[in-house]
């Protein structure tokens, strides 16, 4: 791999610089009967062969995927991904489209779908796809995790997906995420950051607490308020990782009151006080 990337120091000390875990999109190497965990399960993930094969169990699903194909992974799916022999795979992880367009454009398709039996299958990298995956490798293997570069090259793949593959394709890879489902995950996805409780959020949504309940965990399969704070973790996990941050910065940034308050919570969802994130995020370093 040749290296092209000027001052990598200060791209690594950029604030907008991603951590390995926050990545969208990364690259991973498996020996043979190696298995892959992918690190936000309640994510989907766009998972392209690069090289070798891969058995992937999802849910009632099995099936062998090799190079050059193109699978998806909807969120919270039960999963086992393993190597049959030497492999290379490209995993992108995201919430939901992030534009517009491509979401109106699932919303579309929800009648096709009606006419197509999802079996877990695949789609092929044609040309427009491979020049496409071209350059993320190399940003990639350049060690480029621009936080801009990631979400633009995100909203990129739907459209590659959408303007050099047929409806039927996309609708086959995206199956599980097509439909009027999308409507609703997508206006949380949107304003859950605005809301501080469920109670909030609920009526940002416009839907009673009990009819939100009962659908937020029908669509996420996980309780509301358990999601928001494993969001709220998330984000202050990766908050963290900038350089030079303080407790002080994290209690300011997400609202804690007091430090007794903060302490709690990091205790609750990572099992150690603040100090002690702050120490290994430079014992990392």
């Amino acid at each position: 791999m040749q290296t092209y990337l000027k001052n990598p120091e200060k791209h690594r000390s950029c604030k907008y610089f991603f951590t390995e875990s926050s990545s969208t999109f990364l690259l991973t190497e498996v020996e043979p009967n190696g298995i892959v965990n992918l690190d936000d399960p309640e994510y989907n993930h766009i998972i392209v062969v690069l090289e070798g094969r891969f058995r992937i169990n999802r849910d009632e699903y099995s099936n062998i995927f090799g190079e050059g194909e193109i699978v998806f992974i909807p969120a919270y799916s039960q999963l086992k991904i393993e190597a049959l022999e030497k492999s290379k795979l490209l995993t992108g992880t995201f919430e939901m489209p992030n534009d517009i367009c491509t979401v109106r454009a699932m919303d579309a398709l929800g009648k096709l779908k009606s006419e197509i039996k999802y079996t877990f299958s695949s789609i092929r990298i044609n040309p427009p796809m491979q020049q496409y995956l071209d350059l993320l490798i190399m940003y990639l293997e350049n060690g480029i995790k621009c936080a801009h570069l990631h979400d633009i090259k995100e909203e990129e793949i739907f459209l590659v997906f959408r303007w050099f593959y047929t409806e039927e394709e996309f609708v086959t890879l995206f199956y599980p995420i097509i439909g009027k489902a999308l409507d609703f995950r997508g206006i949380v996805i949107k304003n859950y950051k605005q809301a501080k409780t469920v109670d909030e959020l609920a009526r940002i949504v416009g839907m009673s607490r009990s009819n939100f309940d009962a659908k937020f965990k029908d669509i996420f399969r996980i309780p509301p308020k358990q999601w928001m704070l494993k969001r709220k973790a998330q984000s202050i996990r990766h908050y963290m990782s900038k350089p030079d941050i303080r407790i002080s910065d994290v209690m300011r940034e997400y609202d804690f009151e007091s430090f007794t308050q903060f302490n709690r919570f990091c205790r609750q969802q990572f099992g150690l006080p603040p100090s002690q994130l702050i120490k290994n995020k430079d014992a990392e370093e």
